[in-house]
């Protein structure tokens, strides 16, 4: 009987080399192009899709920064200069569109202006020419007179004329600043002529080349004769 083969016992070869015959080693399943470069395989996919991934999430950011960089400044636009708007106080209601007002000077002397409320007209109550005044426009300058007592607060905005030709400011007269002065609801809250053709207290009227709101009060004397407010009924 053929003796029986011996093996040589020894310690555990720790090399990382492998001495077994290439018939014997594991089948390398990884794709030829990972067999070549003996790279891990890509858990996240291809080379070419990760540039691509990272070509999208580039031009996502750089998108919004565009739009942060368009939308910030309108945003900042859409807030008035207080500039654009002067402080006074309440002196006297004159008639249902014509207010006195006391102006701050920089030498600290106030001054008194008469100002005359731009685009609209309210019936007459204070004209010289008696016959021409009338009970809707007492009636009127008394509904102004409920909303500006004498020492209110107010803001007076500047469309294109300065003056007319009776030396009186041509403005519209603000209650309250505005964030957005051309915001409708803001209008007809917190503008004082919107508010008394809003409340039917005086009718629509327009000089070239103050119309800046003409559109919106057009929209409101529209309501106020409809629901019957006020005196609109005078100019039905």
């Amino acid at each position: 009987m053929p003796a029986s083969p011996k093996y040589k016992v020894g310690k555990a070869n720790n090399s990382s080399s492998d001495r077994r015959s290439p018939d014997q080693r594991t089948p390398d399943r990884r794709p030829p192009e990972q067999r070549s470069s003996n790279q891990r395989p890509d858990r996240l996919g291809s080379r070419p899709i990760r540039r691509i991934a990272a070509a999208i999430s580039a031009a996502a950011i750089v998108a919004m920064l565009v739009a942060l960089a368009v939308f910030l400044p309108k945003c900042s636009d859409e807030r008035p200069d207080p500039a654009d708007f002067q402080h006074a106080t309440v002196d006297y209601v004159i008639d249902g569109d014509t207010i006195d007002v006391v102006l701050p000077s920089e030498d600290g002397n106030a001054r008194t202006a008469r100002v005359r409320l731009v685009g609209i007209d309210a019936p007459e109550s204070a004209n010289h020419d008696t016959s021409k005044n009338t009970p809707e426009g007492t009636e009127a300058t008394e509904y102004l007179r409920s909303i500006l007592p004498a020492g209110t607060d107010v803001y007076l905005q500047t469309d294109v004329t300065d003056i007319d030709k009776y030396d009186r400011l041509l403005r519209y007269v603000w209650l309250e600043l505005p964030e957005n002065p051309d915001d409708a609801s803001e209008l007809a809250l917190k503008m004082l002529n919107a508010r008394i053709v809003a409340d039917g207290y005086a009718d629509t009227l327009y000089y070239e080349p103050d119309v800046r709101y003409a559109d919106e009060f057009e929209k409101l004397k529209k309501r106020a004769v409809s629901e019957g407010a006020g005196v609109s009924r005078l100019w039905k």
